[in-house]
């Protein structure tokens, strides 16, 4: 009894591939299936890396437009110089420089966080408004030294350096109808 000669691969009649064309073909079948399962594997990852960019992208931009805004607060954070007006909906920060003091306001029109910065007193024009991101919803609430910030990107919080320096705590201005709060 002869043993039959071991060999990787057998043809679709059974028998061992021994001739040079059936090599050739058992090798260019296995070379295609390599090449489209390498195709199907980098489209995958192409795929893959466009959407973790897009969300990537997309948070960047929510923690630049809050960062921003809770890096300005931080700059004006002095005595008496950050209100909240409009029911809470708009924040005012005041800077003093020289002898003119300036009025940056930062409030929510037409889906869009604005800023607008002023000499205090004077008339203002929509074409000093400065559209800084999209969002629906701006809310500031203050509550002992913490002003907390909300926009559709989430939430950041703020605690007032100057809070409660000597002899200062929220109150109301009997003029503007603003909340005073440093």
């Amino acid at each position: 009894m002869t043993q039959p000669t071991p060999t990787l691969w057998r043809g679709l009649n059974g028998r061992a591939a021994t001739s040079p064309t059936g090599l050739r073909v058992a090798t260019t079948l296995l070379f295609g299936l390599f090449l489209a399962l390498l195709m199907a594997a980098l489209l995958f990852g192409v795929n893959s890396y466009r959407e973790i960019t897009a969300q990537g992208n997309a948070t960047q931009t929510a923690r630049a437009s809050l960062g921003m805004l809770v890096n300005t607060v931080k700059g004006h954070d002095r005595i008496s110089s950050v209100s909240l007006a409009d029911g809470n909906q708009r924040l005012v920060l005041e800077e003093v420089i020289g002898n003119n003091t300036f009025e940056t306001a930062i409030f929510l029109r037409d889906g869009m966080i604005c800023q607008q910065s002023a000499l205090a007193g004077t008339e203002v024009s929509d074409a000093s408004v400065l559209e800084v991101a999209p969002s629906q919803q701006l809310s500031f609430d203050y509550d002992d030294g913490l002003l907390t910030i909300t926009t559709d990107e989430g939430t950041a919080s703020v605690y007032l350096r100057s809070h409660g320096a000597e002899g200062h705590s929220p109150h109301e201005n009997s003029a503007t109808g603003e909340v005073v709060i440093l």
